[in-house]
């Protein structure tokens, strides 16, 4: 059932992330998001702020979007090697272990 719903809703969102890209152009709404406490941990006392942490909820449409835009930026990165000699972070087969090894092997 649920199934059958997206698909029928898949044409509109690629319609409306085609677009914002087309068009560079993030509507208010994408950007917009609602916090919420969440208790860090099961039977930590709930009358105490500090036990909580925010949690932001953003229209699943909007990490959609980000998730192409994300997507598209990082294959245009990779595809003309723009990425800095030594960043790890937020690259495939790249780690904190690698860093650390690049740094101790040009010693």
């Amino acid at each position: 059932m649920a199934d059958k719903r997206l698909f029928k809703l898949l044409p509109l969102i690629t319609k409306i992330i085609n677009t914002s890209l087309r068009m560079a152009y993030v509507p208010p709404a994408f950007k917009s998001s609602r916090v919420r406490p969440l208790i860090k941990k099961t039977g930590l006392d709930q009358e105490v702020m500090k036990n909580y942490r925010p949690v932001s909820n953003l229209l699943f449409v909007s990490k959609i979007l980000e998730k192409a835009v994300d997507s598209q930026l990082e294959r245009h990165i990779s595809a003309h090697e723009l990425h800095e000699e030594r960043q790890s972070a937020y690259r495939q087969f790249y780690s904190t272990e690698s860093a650390l090894l690049h740094c101790m092997c040009t010693k």
